[in-house]
């Protein structure tokens, strides 16, 4: 205790403040909920130390950590500090780093650098980003259980009648996302084949019943993504066509054969009934007999004749 007098020649007892010692810094690193492509921050917290001046930096590790660069030197990120005071006289700072994380940085590690007098050597607290995304799908196939995967990167694919087939929908996400396999037709959606994070569609030897649309969906809590696939027959000449579009196309070239043969039947002949057999004369036409139309006067001239 320290008397001294104040101004009106009273003594007074002021307690003796004992001088805060230096004191190194607590690091701590800390990052929030990381979604790729939304704003997201890292937190580094320097508690506990004395005196006030301190220096913090943040790193961005390359190669497997095997070399660094100043992440906030890059105009992708932005930095800001806090600084409190804390009852004992020491301080507490906290670096804030802010950016816009992609699914590529899912896994990279990152590094607070602190710099305080109380030590020569500069402290460092590192954290590796766990960063949340929608699946990102890629489809893989093979034509033989012997053969080495393709990666498929169109939507469509041509095979042999009765060979085997081989289709591997991956999803690349975080958390794991739910893969499925549907086949796709107007009546209705089937679905073949799902597992996690792969679906795996296998047709041991494929028939004309299997060609058609299929799609593979994957989805996690972070996103939702397709991709189609239609499978064709290749015929031993080398030509594909799907199967439906080749009914198709017999089931149209039948409906227009039909409708010529109706066309020159008119303009040809007249239908032999009683009621239009003047008019036929008229038009100059011969007389035949429909068979579907009017089987009772086919049945009649027949018997004339």
């Amino acid at each position: 205790m320290t008397e001294r007098y104040n101004s009106e020649n009273n003594l007074t007892c002021i307690p003796d403040i004992a001088p805060v010692p230096p004191s190194p810094p607590a690091i701590s690193v800390t990052q929030e909920t990381l979604v790729a492509e939304k704003v997201s921050s890292l937190y580094c917290l320097a508690g506990g130390f004395y005196p006030q001046s301190i220096s913090i930096k943040w790193l961005q590790a390359i190669l497997d950590n095997s070399q660094s660069s100043p992440a906030d030197a890059e105009t992708r990120y932005r930095t800001q500090e806090f600084t409190f005071s804390n009852m004992d006289g020491t301080f507490n700072t906290t670096s804030q780093l802010t950016f816009v994380p992609t699914s590529q940085d899912h896994g990279l590690i990152y590094t607070c650098q602190v710099h305080h007098s109380t030590s020569e050597k500069q402290i460092i607290k590192q954290i590796r980003l766990k960063v949340n995304y929608g699946p990102k799908l890629v489809i893989y196939y093979r034509t033989s259980d012997t053969d080495m995967f393709h990666r498929l990167d169109q939507e469509h694919i041509h095979v042999k009648h009765q060979t085997f087939l081989e289709l591997n929908c991956t999803a690349d996400s975080n958390p794991v996302a739910t893969v499925i396999w549907k086949k796709i037709s107007q009546e209705q959606s089937l679905q073949l084949a799902a597992g996690v994070n792969i679906s795996i569609l296998k047709i041991a030897s494929i028939e004309y019943s299997d060609s058609g649309a299929y799609l593979c969906g994957a989805q996690n809590d972070y996103g939702f993504q397709e991709f189609p696939v239609n499978i064709y027959l290749k015929s031993d000449l080398g030509s594909s066509f799907p199967v439906r579009s080749v009914t198709f196309l017999v089931f149209l070239v039948s409906v227009i054969s039909l409708l010529i043969w109706g066309s020159e039947w008119k303009d040809r002949y007249c239908p032999c009934n009683s009621r239009n057999s003047k008019q036929c004369e008229n038009q100059g036409k011969s007389c035949k007999v429909d068979p579907v139309e009017d089987a009772d006067v086919h049945e009649e001239i027949t018997s004339k004749l």
